[in-house]
């Protein structure tokens, strides 16, 4: 019992340092997708308006590239009051080669 113990430590300890520990992972394709949902029954102008002051919000955000919403009622078979909104991140080549954000 005591050895499967100490095997499981040896294992944890090794995988921190195999493991990445960055927050944006190197196969990310540098792109956020934000679900944004209302109280049910909000109208269709309403989610828009939300759409519109998210967007904006992204857009003055220092590394978005650009970002694009989509009420999901335009999308088909979903209710006003839900919204989704796809943002591009900028990216840029450190000195060390390295994607990072700008």
């Amino acid at each position: 019992m005591l050895v499967g113990y100490v095997g499981l430590l040896a294992l944890t300890s090794t995988m921190f340092g195999v493991v990445p520990t960055g927050f944006i992972p190197q196969t990310d394709q540098a792109y956020i997708i934000t679900a944004i949902q209302l109280a049910d029954g909000a109208s269709l102008e309403r989610t828009d308006a939300v759409v519109q002051r998210a967007e904006r919000m992204l857009r003055d955000t220092p590394g978005i590239e650009e970002t694009a919403g989509v009420t999901s009622s335009r999308m088909g078979r979903h209710p006003p009051d839900t919204a989704t909104a796809t943002t591009d991140l900028r990216w840029s080549s450190s000195p060390t080669g390295r994607r990072c954000l700008r």
